[in-house]
């Protein structure tokens, strides 16, 4: 039966990310593993040509390109890894889609929003605001409408939602 695995790995710039890939392929490898690498979508972006600085993109449009770009690839590379003939496969992304989503924020009335958008729901998402104390009001921008308070349930922590992908 085939086996595969995912591991993404986490980081800012110069943290170690491509050094410990390396080193994990290589012992996964000398295991019997067959190693597929996915390369982090924002630094190819970036590096060539494609940011959200600098007139080029305003950071919205950035991170749209950026999530359906990293979308794609890990698509492709589970299929490639469904049909490569090894039993015991591990990919492993340089950064991945659920990383990504922390990337788009915005301000509004001087208050700091994260908007977490998924691929597997395509009407919901999760807005996680910066309060500087627990007294400061919030006003949400009116395009937001609330369904739920999260604050306290684990089942919206990353790690679940990347587990089960459901909003």
């Amino acid at each position: 039966m085939k086996e595969i695995w995912h591991l993404v790995l986490t980081g800012g710039p110069c943290s170690g990310k491509t050094t410990a890939i390396a080193t994990i392929e290589k012992e996964l490898s000398a295991r019997g593993y067959h190693v597929l690498i996915v390369p982090e979508t924002a630094t190819e972006l970036i590096s060539n040509g494609i940011r959200p600085f600098g007139n080029c993109l305003d950071n919205l449009s950035f991170q749209k390109i950026l999530f359906e770009k990293q979308s794609h690839k890990e698509m492709l590379y589970l299929e490639v890894a469904k049909k490569i003939p090894a039993n015991k496969v591990v990919i492993l992304y340089d950064r991945g889609l659920m990383e990504n989503k922390t990337y788009v924020c915005f301000v509004y009335m001087n208050q700091y929003f994260e908007l977490d958008l998924f691929d597997f729901s395509n009407d919901k998402a999760i807005v996680e605001i910066e309060l500087t104390s627990e007294s400061d009001v919030v006003r949400f921008p009116e395009f937001l409408t609330i369904i739920k308070e999260i604050t306290d349930d684990l089942s919206y922590r990353n790690i679940a939602l990347a587990r089960n992908q459901k909003l």
